[in-house]
């Protein structure tokens, strides 16, 4: 199980999409290339770091398929 956030919302909008917070998750874990134990022991607000990213990240993705 991948520790997710404390602050996020469990749906985010993504490109006008509900988007699960646990598909964000998993999306930042993978991106961020760590084990799943060094994922779950990143302090607190380096793990939001990982998250928002993501969630930057998804949403540029999200409006370059739009355009």
């Amino acid at each position: 199980m991948l520790y997710g956030s404390s602050l996020l919302p469990a749906m985010i909008d993504i490109g006008g999409k509900q988007v699960q917070l646990g598909d964000v998750v998993r999306r930042a874990h993978y991106d961020s290339g760590l084990t799943v134990d060094m994922w779950n022991n990143l302090e607190p607000l380096v793990r939001e770091g990982h998250l928002a990213k993501a969630v930057y990240q998804m949403r540029a993705e999200a409006e370059k398929d739009r355009k």
